[in-house]
């Protein structure tokens, strides 16, 4: 019984990993993007990109929730949300200064949640 819990314990904390460096991985890919249109003040390329971003942190927050603590999640959608109101008001300064936060947060996941050698030695 013991093993067989073992190696439950080895698959979940393997899955979680995966998938909580995936959803970092994706975000941060759209990140990038409004990167690249936030100091052109591209609006209209910036809020699709936020909806999406928004879409694939909501399809893995219950997932994240798990192990990330509440006060990291709550950052993490403030940041959001309040990159989205600077964006949706056209405000730059407000929306480079929040999102470089969220793009930060985000980043941070895979580092906290992942399996990392020195955790085991």
């Amino acid at each position: 019984i013991a093993l067989a819990v073992l190696v439950a314990l080895c698959v979940f904390i393997g899955v979680h990993s995966y998938i909580m460096s995936s959803m970092a991985e994706n975000i941060l890919t759209e990140c990038r993007k409004i990167h690249g249109a936030m100091y052109t003040e591209n609006w209209n390329a910036i809020m699709p990109l936020l909806d999406k971003i928004e879409k694939l942190w909501e399809s893995h927050r219950t997932w994240a929730t798990l192990t990330i603590k509440t006060d990291d999640i709550e950052q993490i959608e403030i940041s959001l949300a309040q990159s989205r109101a600077f964006a949706e008001t056209k405000q730059a300064s407000g929306f480079i200064g929040e999102f470089v936060m969220f793009t930060k947060l985000v980043g941070h996941i895979p580092t906290h949640e992942g399996i990392h050698l020195e955790e085991i030695l």
